[in-house]
């Protein structure tokens, strides 16, 4: 076996020459990206009251316990009530326009 016959590295970084190589691209390169902000963007409003609370909320607001547990909680009967909703409209109108729609707003 002569090395002018071995792939390099070099050869396995061209342009996609198949359909499904294709695919794989768009989705590293643009489906990837805006999945990834979206989780950091709902991770940091998931734990932006614990942060809040931790750099002093509760002191700065002159919350009590039953207050913030009470602020705290709040979010959760809204799940309770969009979750369902946000499932229908999944299945009306389909996920390739409620995901986008859900990632914009």
């Amino acid at each position: 076996m002569s090395l002018s016959n071995t792939k390099t590295d070099a050869d396995s970084r061209d342009l996609p020459s198949t359909p499904l190589k294709s695919a794989l691209l768009k989705i590293d390169a643009v489906i990837l990206p805006i999945i990834t902000i979206g989780s950091i963007f709902s991770m940091m409003d998931r734990s932006s009251m614990g942060n809040a609370k931790v750099s002093g909320m509760e002191s700065d607001l002159h919350l009590r316990k039953s207050e913030y547990n009470t602020a705290t909680s709040l979010f959760y009967p809204t799940y309770l009530v969009f979750q369902p909703l946000s499932n229908w409209c999944l299945k009306r109108f389909g996920a390739r326009i409620w995901l986008h729609l859900l990632v914009l707003l």
